[in-house]
């Protein structure tokens, strides 16, 4: 199980150039906990009635785990004219699988 997370993270962060990705826990699920903190996540938070699991309101523990080989692009928009939400000001951002357009 260990090896299969850490090739989809992997994935997610070097083919789809994604900033964090987030994984949620049972807090009496120490198996999931484990691995989790064995791939490098961070523990963010306790949810307290998270999610409807069988008809009950279940707490959750909240990790992360940051990209820190994100890579931030810069378009001229003229470069992407085709696309969606880049045909407004001098510089289109691509962030995360995100379109945002800055003016300048």
């Amino acid at each position: 199980m260990t090896e299969a997370v850490r090739v989809a993270i992997q994935y997610v962060f070097e083919e789809l150039n994604l900033h964090r990705v987030m994984a949620n826990y049972m807090p009496h699920n120490q198996r999931s906990g484990n691995l989790l903190k064995k791939l490098g996540f961070m523990v963010e938070g306790y949810a307290r009635d998270y999610l409807l699991i069988n008809g009950r309101w279940e707490d959750h523990i909240q990790t992360s785990l940051i990209n820190y080989n994100w890579i931030f692009y810069y378009l001229w928009v003229s470069d992407c004219l085709d696309v969606a939400g880049c045909n407004v000001g001098n510089v289109a951002v691509f962030a995360s699988n995100d379109w945002s357009v800055v003016s300048g």
